[in-house]
């Protein structure tokens, strides 16, 4: 019988560097993703490198050469020095599994039968590819194009494939509802302004102007800064806590989230989840600035909050304590009032899903989340979708360990008859994970919306807790 064109461990060998190779530049662009750590972007570029590196050298081991071990031993070796700084910056040892890929393809290109191949002379390398395609040229034309394709070629075209798949179903649109014909909320509140000119804007990192609405006394005592909720802006019902607060001596900065009212931005969307982080850093250095001489608090309502709770980290200035209306401690809290929050939000999770796998490379821009405002709200400038990128911003996926790391007083307000989330499961969530040192209030017969009618408290905490 004629001996096969490679050994057989050879064609295992190649199989594994394709994958191994194929699976690392994925990976790679994946920790590249707009919404990565700095420090897990720090291992995408290894690992791009590394696996084309492996692609590469699967084309020059379709023929033997005698410094093939040595290329394979120090394409392996990359190979897992990339996964292991993926490891380091990720967090998690699960991924150096991925390091058996290279492990397993090198000890078939250094044993004993890929060593002879690879020192095999030119000569006979001639007569074993012509007796080669001398045998494959008596097969049929279906076999002799498997023949071709090899298990190389195969397992490649399915990579593509299922690489293609995927892409084509991250991005495809989702089904969501249209402009609702009653509120998903109770709207009885009587202060949104909709015409209501904002005091000014603050620039952020990239360029898009951030709205705000300034209510400043004649000798402020305290600052706020405050986030308005889910598709929704500062004229929206908010400006009403900005004139109370005032009237308590508090200088109070309401901000339009960027996509939101009167601040720049598409619609509903942000370039990423450390964007929209950072512009919250740059309101908080705005208002620090405005206001130098008195402590600072920072705060939102509902997925205000949210906001807040995912750009804790990213403040470097002093904050003097937290203020949470009817927060939105995240999906994973169980916070939500069981079966009424369906009325107010609907979710499509394919590009929740992708965005967060990607790192907000494929389904970030792709509408994931309908909010259910009627075509009157919506005129009036409410949003009524929000794109993955923005849903997962505001999501405080995270908020049990940033609530256990804040070292400042905190706030936390919500009605008996919220519609959207269980008031007792937000007091328990509040407390448990800070310790019991959140002011948890629940104030009696007010809604998600209507919590924010009498913002006195709120003002008489603040004012009780300047100091920290």
């Amino acid at each position: 019988m004629t001996a096969p064109l490679r050994p057989v461990r050879i064609t295992v060998s190649r199989v594994l560097y394709l994958l191994g190779g194929a699976i690392g530049i994925v990976n790679g662009v994946i920790e590249l993703g707009p919404d990565a750590r700095p420090s897990v972007q720090a291992a995408g570029w290894p690992l791009m490198v590394s696996g084309a590196a492996a692609l590469a050298l699967v084309v020059v081991l379709r023929r033997p050469r005698r410094w093939l071990p040595i290329t394979a031993g120090a394409v392996s070796a990359a190979l897992i020095g990339a996964r292991v700084l993926q490891a380091v910056a990720v967090g998690s040892p699960a991924v150096l599994i991925a390091c058996l890929l290279p492990v397993v393809a090198l000890l078939g290109v250094i044993g004993s039968e890929g060593r002879a191949w690879a020192r095999m002379p030119a000569a006979d390398w001639a007569a074993r590819r012509a007796a080669h395609r001398e045998r494959r040229s008596g097969h049929g034309a279906v076999r002799r194009t498997v023949g071709a394709v090899g298990a190389v070629g195969l397992v490649a075209g399915v990579l593509l494939v299922g690489v293609g798949a995927g892409i084509v179903a991250a991005v495809a649109p989702c089904s969501l509802p249209g402009p609702a014909a009653r509120s998903g909320l109770d709207t009885t509140d009587g202060s949104a302004q909709p015409d209501a000119a904002p005091t000014g804007s603050v620039p952020a990192t990239d360029g898009v102007r951030l709205a705000y609405y300034a209510f400043i006394p004649r000798a402020p005592r305290a600052s706020l800064v405050f986030y308005h909720g889910s598709g929704a802006n500062s004229a929206a019902g908010y400006l009403g806590i900005g004139q109370a607060l005032r009237a308590q001596g508090i200088a109070v900065y309401l901000f339009d989230i960027r996509g939101h009212g009167a601040s720049g931005g598409p619609r509903g969307d942000t370039p990423s989840t450390p964007q929209l982080e950072q512009d919250t850093a740059s309101a908080v250095s705005f208002v620090h600035h405005e206001q130098p001489h008195v402590p600072e608090f920072v705060g939102g309502h509902s997925a205000g909050a949210g906001v807040v709770l995912n750009s804790a980290q990213r403040l470097s200035t002093p904050i003097a304590g937290y203020v949470f209306l009817a927060p939105d401690f995240g999906l994973h809290s169980g916070t939500e009032r069981e079966g009424d929050a369906s009325n107010f939000a609907t979710i499509c999770q394919r590009p929740l899903i992708a965005a967060t796998l990607t790192n907000g490379l494929l389904g970030a821009h792709t509408p994931a989340v309908s909010f259910a405002y009627t075509p009157a709200q919506i005129a009036a400038g409410l949003i009524p979708q929000y794109t993955a990128a923005m849903a997962i911003a505001q999501n405080a996926d995270d908020s049990a360990a940033v609530l256990a790391r804040l070292d400042r007083p905190v706030g936390v307000w919500i009605g008996g008859d919220d519609e959207v989330f269980d008031p007792s499961r937000v007091a328990a969530y509040a407390e448990a994970h800070t310790g019991n040192r959140a002011a948890v209030s629940i104030v009696p017969h007010e809604s998600h919306l209507g919590i924010l009618d009498d913002p006195a408290p709120v003002g008489e905490w603040i004012l009780a807790h300047r100091g920290g």
